[in-house]
């Protein structure tokens, strides 16, 4: 049985994916709203939205390393709702310079990698493994 130090490399890797997405949508929530200024005075909304998403995504991603299995559902909502535009993309490129829809693009490649190493044998494991779901106070003994 593991116990809390000994994390799967699937799991220790989606972490590192959910913290850089968290960090690509942080990013992408400041300069949405510096380039909004200039043209309109106000900032975008979708710079907030993207900011307070962006938030969310990284305290699951904390909780999920912490072997909190409600994290690894949110995460996984969270990170369907980041990939859901690439289903359309010749609508979600209109009028992106090519570089912008290559972001959004890798964006949601990093969520769906983070998703798969979340659910694979290893990291399901791991979470099963914890004897009570993971809840607060589990010291990974069963």
């Amino acid at each position: 049985m593991r116990n809390r130090d000994d994390r799967p490399g699937t799991l220790a890797a989606a972490f590192v994916l959910w913290l850089v997405l968290a960090g690509l949508l942080l990013v992408t929530s400041v300069t949405d709203y510096t380039a909004s200024l200039p043209s309109s005075g106000a900032p975008s909304s979708t710079s907030g939205g993207s900011l307070l998403f962006g938030a969310l995504v990284l305290v699951f991603a904390l909780r999920m390393y912490a072997r909190r299995n409600w994290a690894r559902i949110a995460l996984t909502v969270c990170g369907a709702l980041v990939a859901l535009p690439v289903v359309n993309i010749p609508d979600v490129a209109v009028g992106v310079p090519g570089w912008a829809a290559a972001i959004i693009i890798g964006i949601a490649l990093i969520a769906i990698a983070g998703i798969v190493l979340l659910y694979l044998p290893a990291s399901n494991e791991y979470f099963r493994s914890s004897g009570r779901g993971g809840q607060a106070g589990d010291d990974g003994t069963g």
